[in-house]
């Protein structure tokens, strides 16, 4: 393929800048045919020898400072992250380069993966997270300190939250071919109201099953372009669970996905993915009882909290996940979804039929959400 113009214009400043067994590496590449576009912002550059870089360029409302910097924060803590090779001497930076830490993804194998890999997929993850929770508590403290601004953050995400109860008992309907009952309703209400009053944190506002990259003997957690408030129960249960659903496309002529929403912005392991899937995916999870009771066992251990309590956690915000995703869902079957959800959505009867078995499968053994999937079954 031709390379594109903006790799091009910034590739001599980007060889220049890379560690030297990178720059020996990068010197001899002939970016026509070893640059590969990944989105209009990202592009893989194949070096030989096995070895690749990530270029991602800057764009409007889309800052790298933060990436760059959160990069190098979680690296430092030993975090799962790829490494910052270079960034560019402009201020506002105008490129970064990151170490491309491979192609299958998380959202990419939870697709046809059989169950005994979901499980070790998910003891994966259980056992990664936890470590970009800590390396992320000393921001989360730092802002923690200014208690009045952080009470506003929360509250302001709490409200943004809120919205998706009142739309769950009309998706759920809609979901199940019937009405829910009243006492189910109060019932799959209190264990998202849960969910939505736990305590959040400082970590990585793009969570999705598609910044999750598959190596050999774990996982590689990237794109930090967003870092803010939210709930790490949350985020745990996001990057594993897959939509199938990478036809979203960054700059897409429509607007964005709501952040909250499930599949987040369909990002590939660079950031962002240009690649237009048919429409054939569909939810998965590598949460299950043994990931979901590891990762509340590893962070009660060091948040100091009860395992009990930490997997109630996990439960409600899968819970809560799963009902965001009925509601798209059901904005599609109705035509009142964006086109750019819409398209990669677009199987709804299979989608629909998969969220009804995830609802009402067991993640804890009891708890707010553990009654309400009990709730759900009966209806």
């Amino acid at each position: 393929m031709i390379a594109p113009l903006p790799v091009a214009q910034h590739w001599l400043a980007v060889v220049a800048r890379l560690p030297p067994a990178w720059q020996a590496a990068a010197s001899e590449v002939k970016l026509a045919e070893h640059a590969t576009a990944i989105s209009a912002r990202v592009w893989r550059v194949q070096l030989g020898a096995g070895w690749a870089l990530a270029l991602k360029l800057a764009a409007e409302g889309a800052p790298l400072e933060t990436e760059a910097q959160a990069l190098r924060w979680l690296a430092a803590h030993r975090c799962p992250v790829p490494s910052v090779l270079a960034v560019s001497p402009e201020q506002p930076l105008a490129w970064i380069t990151l170490e491309w830490c491979g192609d299958r993804t998380l959202d990419d194998e939870a697709e046809t993966a059989s169950p005994n890999r979901l499980a070790s997929l998910g003891r994966r993850l259980a056992a990664t997270i936890p470590l970009l929770e800590q390396g992320f508590a000393p921001l989360t403290a730092q802002t923690q300190s200014d208690r009045q601004s952080w009470e506003a953050r929360v509250a302001a995400l709490r409200t943004q939250s809120a919205t998706w109860l009142e739309a769950t008992p009309e998706a759920l309907a809609w979901l199940f071919g019937r009405p829910l009952r009243a006492p189910a309703v109060r019932t799959v209400r209190a264990a998202l109201e849960h969910a939505i009053d736990a305590d959040p944190d400082i970590g990585s506002l793009d969570y999705n099953a598609r910044n999750v990259v598959v190596v050999e003997r774990g996982l590689v957690i990237v794109d930090f372009a967003a870092v803010g408030v939210d709930w790490p129960e949350r985020r745990f249960v996001q990057y594993g669970t897959a939509t199938g659903s990478g036809a979203e496309l960054a700059g897409d002529d429509e607007p964005p996905p709501d952040a909250n929403a499930p599949e987040s912005r369909g990002h590939r392991s660079t950031g962002e993915t240009a690649t237009d899937h048919a429409p054939a995916g569909n939810f998965a999870t590598v949460i299950g009882p043994a990931s979901a009771r590891h990762y509340a066992e590893l962070t009660a251990r060091w948040r100091q909290a009860e395992v009990r309590e930490r997997l109630w956690l996990v439960d409600a915000h899968d819970l809560l996940l799963l009902c965001m995703a009925a509601g798209q869902l059901q904005l599609i079957a109705t035509g009142q979804a964006v086109r750019q959800r819409a398209r990669a959505w677009a199987n709804v009867d299979a989608r629909r039929e998969r969220l009804r078995r995830l609802l009402t499968r067991r993640v804890a053994p009891d708890g707010p959400a553990a009654a309400a999937r009990r709730a759900l079954r009966t209806r």
